[in-house]
């Protein structure tokens, strides 16, 4: 079966995150995941796209952000790209182990300085951040349970 794709495009303006939000809500609840995982994840997009506007653009809203949707039959794959200021090579690896536990009420208790980074870690099954083209990519990859 083949995967299905879109790529959703905003301008590197905060107010324009919400509009990626509800796109990934949406394409998510059409994926196997449970209500409360598609939030997780929409969350983890959110960050992402953020982090884009906020650190590789620095917050300069002359940019586009892009973020690629595929849906495979085990898993949902999302790649957030940007052709900014790259992210250090190690910060990921950097970052703290992912959270043993997630939960809303905890959110607040994690630092300011990465914790979307954390957050994206903790929901994700995998994360990977690579440059190519000087375009900057955050795949992240999130495993489908079986129906």
């Amino acid at each position: 079966m083949k995967a299905k794709q879109i790529i959703l495009s905003i301008d590197s303006r905060i107010e324009n995150v919400s509009l990626v939000s509800a796109a990934i809500n949406k394409i998510s609840a059409l994926t196997t995941l449970p209500s409360e995982e598609i939030q997780w994840v929409e969350l983890s997009v959110v960050e992402a796209v953020v982090n884009s506007i906020r650190h590789s653009y620095q917050n300069s809203p002359d940019y586009k952000v892009e973020v690629q949707v595929s849906i495979h039959p085990n898993s949902l794959v999302i790649t957030v790209v940007n052709n900014g200021i790259p992210m250090e090579p190690d910060l990921l690896e950097k970052c703290k182990q992912p959270l043993e536990e997630l939960s809303p009420g905890k959110i607040e208790t994690i630092p300011e300085s990465g914790r979307g980074l954390l957050i994206i870690k903790s929901v994700m099954d995998n994360v990977a951040y690579t440059v190519e083209n000087q375009r900057n990519l955050l795949v992240m990859t999130k495993y489908l349970p079986k129906n």
